[in-house]
């Protein structure tokens, strides 16, 4: 079993005591998942990390100077510090006394790919706290486990006194009158008039509207269960609320306001008046942001209808100048009339068998080029970054061996970490550009999935496979041109040497009908 020194940290930039519970909750877990044990847990509160003067973690060093152990776990990198050059020689400190340094919620191991984001990831943190709003959320989740008020005004019906929800009898009575209302056959509007007359106010002294109504009526906390985290930011209509495992509920935590049995009538008859026949389906224009006017070169977008001669509505594409009347005359083209055309083309121009065949062995030839001429500079920037490292490291020992100050330090090492940060940057570009694993077989598996996701009932599906193979589509007023990012034709103007005759090409044209 592996043992660990823990290190949790909570600045004073807006952030609550409950994060340094939050950190520690992940913490255990990751130790408790991988089989660690704790010795020893530094804390500090309301510290910032710009600097290294912080007690616990400068007691924490001179603990590891002294006693070494294997790991030290923290909840991520701006955690440990927020300097490069604090960074750097702490981590040299805990690289010679044989420890590796942990983040829980950020993977980094070895790898290059680990070693460049943790270099990016130590230079954002200089300058603010990464993920403030996830800090904040943690924070306000160990508020929400305990049952307590999290911010904001409380629902009608509630006060808080010492952060805890108390009943308020007034407003509760208005609660309970909104329910009886509505369980008689009352209409929104209808209960915000009847409220109105009543004299009744919302929370904030204002008369009820329809919008406060529906709120009041799908608010679960009238049941005595505290809710939270349950609507996605910026969300609203059906996809609106979090996955149920994101949602934190306590049962029984709060004043019951009304009864679970009550609730539960209410909110069956709110989802058959969601989903009757007076709710307009929201329209999803699939090919928004792929369309462009070829006669004015402005986008074409979903917009309004066409009504035919028998009076039969047809939702469009439109040209922006043309419905902004600055003088376009292209003509519009129905929804299903363009989508179709291009699911069309790129089922016959892409992902035939005899195409994606075709595809698969030219990519792998165009591959293997561009993996021949990696590898001898690939060779020099390891190199150099070897000698840059060493000179970063020189520099570090020269601190710690007190030949340097450490405003020196700072100033002869920013230079050159900048230096090995762009040798690491090149090189992992180029590592990600070696294809050597790639072989023609993943290629039409790839190029197989595209097709069958292409036939998907989702839109959102449908909109990312057209994504990953189509730039554009041109509308002109006497033809379509798609614009695509692959796609195979044959022709005799191209090396089709192993390819059976065809090559690669990027656009077609097709007249519009």
């Amino acid at each position: 079993m592996q043992r660990a020194y823990v290190y949790v940290r909570y600045s004073s930039d807006n952030q609550r005591v409950e994060s340094i519970d939050a950190q520690l909750r992940a913490i255990k877990e990751f130790c408790r998942k991988n089989n660690i044990e704790i010795v020893i847990v530094f804390a500090d509160e309301a510290l910032s990390a710009k600097t290294d003067d912080r007690e616990q973690f400068l007691e924490m060093f001179s603990v590891i100077k002294k006693n070494p152990v294997d790991l030290l776990i923290v909840h991520k990198v701006d955690r440990f510090a927020r300097n490069r050059t604090d960074a750097a020689i702490y981590k040299k400190i805990l690289k010679d006394k044989g420890m590796r340094l942990v983040y829980v919620e950020q993977n980094l191991d070895d790898s290059p790919e680990s070693v460049i984001l943790e270099s990016v990831l130590e230079g954002m943190a200089e300058y603010y706290s990464l993920n403030l709003a996830r800090e904040v959320m943690k924070g306000m989740k160990e508020t929400a486990y305990q049952a307590k008020h999290c911010g904001g005004i409380p629902p009608l019906g509630f006060d808080v006194k010492d952060r805890m929800y108390i009943l308020n009898p007034t407003e509760a009575a208005t609660v309970v009158r909104i329910f009886e209302l509505y369980s008689n056959g009352y209409g929104y509007k209808k209960i915000a008039r009847e409220l109105n007359e009543e004299g009744r106010r919302t929370k904030k002294g204002l008369p009820f509207g329809i919008n406060s109504i529906r709120e009041i009526l799908m608010n679960e906390k009238y049941t005595g269960t505290f809710v939270f985290n349950k609507q996605a930011p910026g969300r609203k209509g059906p996809h609106s609320l979090k996955e149920s495992d994101k949602i934190i509920k306590i049962e029984n935590a709060l004043p019951e306001i009304v009864d679970r049995a009550t609730f539960n009538k209410v909110q069956t008859k709110l989802t058959e008046q969601k989903f009757g026949p007076r709710i307009v389906e929201n329209r999803y224009y699939l090919l928004t942001g792929l369309l462009r006017c070829g006669e004015c070169g402005s986008n074409y977008v979903g917009n309004g209808y066409y009504t035919n001669k028998i009076g039969v509505k047809y939702p469009t594409y439109r040209c922006t100048n043309r419905n902004a009347r600055q003088g376009c005359t292209n003509s519009a083209v129905t929804q299903k009339t363009i989508e179709a055309f291009l699911l069309k083309q790129m089922r016959v121009e892409i992902f035939t068998d005899a195409k994606i065949d075709k595809i698969a062995k030219k990519l792998i030839k165009q591959l293997a080029k561009t993996e021949s001429s990696n590898s001898e500079g690939l060779k020099n920037l390891k190199e150099q970054l070897s000698t840059a490292q060493g000179r970063l490291n020189r520099l570090v020992d020269l601190y710690l061996d007190g030949t340097m100050d450490k405003t020196s330090l700072q100033g002869k090492t920013e230079a050159l970490q900048g230096e090995v940060n762009r040798l690491r940057t090149s090189i992992l570009q180029i590592e990600q550009r070696n294809y050597s694993w790639i072989n023609e077989g993943e290629i039409k598996k790839f190029l197989t999935s595209s097709r069958d996701r292409l036939e998907s009932k989702d839109k959102f599906v449908q909109r990312k496979v057209i994504e990953t193979y189509v730039n554009e589509l041109v509308i002109y007023k006497d033809k379509f041109e798609v614009d695509y990012l692959i796609r195979i034709d044959k022709t005799d103007n191209c090396d089709t040497t192993g390819s059976g005759g065809a090559c690669l090409t990027l656009s077609q044209t097709v007249k519009r009908k």
